[in-house]
């Protein structure tokens, strides 16, 4: 499928170059696994320089979106984005300071309550085995139940927070602060089909799980905000 490209103004080339090009990607022009233009070609499409070009593949490339191959078949072959380059990106903004990981499960207990709500009235034998398999899984649970929930920005972000926890918990020797007796409640309420009580459930185990990390001492509270410079 033929895609056609926009000339760019001078200022800030390769950033708009690599705004068209991942656009072209997310709306299909390209797929998994197709090779882009030439840097050639796609400066002349663009109508700038291979130098523009070749640091507005950069740019893609640190953003998850192609990989680089050299030899014969060498170029820029679009990737498959997954949940993990979305975990990794939170995972440098927690590491800059910006954000704590209480606030990472403070965003949990906003949003998993809703994903055991939705995944209680989706209910299938299936997807229960699944659910019983992964109890004692810390993450394995909670990644199934967003599978589950039906909505996949809903899941894309319960994801990438749940897989953003589990790497910090990993780093820090904390697996057995996480209060996996929670997992069974909330899974006899979602193979129930009780949505209300599956949300419930989810609520107070996310509660009680922030709870054990505060008081395991691992983590940093929670960032207060800054109070507004004075003028």
């Amino acid at each position: 499928m033929k895609y056609e490209f926009r000339p760019v103004k001078p200022l800030r080339i390769p950033e708009e170059v690599a705004q068209q090009l991942k656009q072209s990607i997310v709306l299909g022009h390209f797929g998994i696994g197709d090779k882009l233009p030439t840097e050639g070609e796609l400066a002349e499409r663009f109508e700038v320089s291979r130098t523009a070009v070749r640091d507005a593949l950069r740019i893609l490339k640190s953003a998850g979106f192609v990989t680089t191959r050299q030899g014969a078949a060498g170029g820029a072959y679009v990737t498959n984005l997954t949940f993990e380059r979305l975990a990794s990106s939170f995972l440098d903004v927690l590491l800059a300071e910006k954000s704590s990981l209480l606030e990472v499960y403070e965003v949990r207990c906003l949003l998993e309550p809703e994903v055991a709500r939705q995944a209680a009235k989706r209910i299938t034998p299936e997807s229960a085995e699944r659910l019983r398999v992964n109890l004692g899984s810390a993450p394995g649970f909670h990644l199934v139940l967003a599978e589950m929930c039906g909505n996949r920005l809903l899941d894309c972000i319960t994801r990438s927070t749940v897989n953003l926890a589990g790497r910090i918990v990993a780093n820090i020797n904390a697996d057995d602060v996480h209060p996996r007796r929670g997992h069974q409640v909330v899974f006899d309420a979602v193979v129930s089909g009780d949505g209300e009580a599956a949300a419930e459930a989810m609520r107070q185990h996310s509660i009680e799980a922030r709870e054990a990390f505060e008081k395991s001492g691992k983590l940093r509270p929670t960032r207060k905000p800054r109070s507004p410079a004075k003028t």
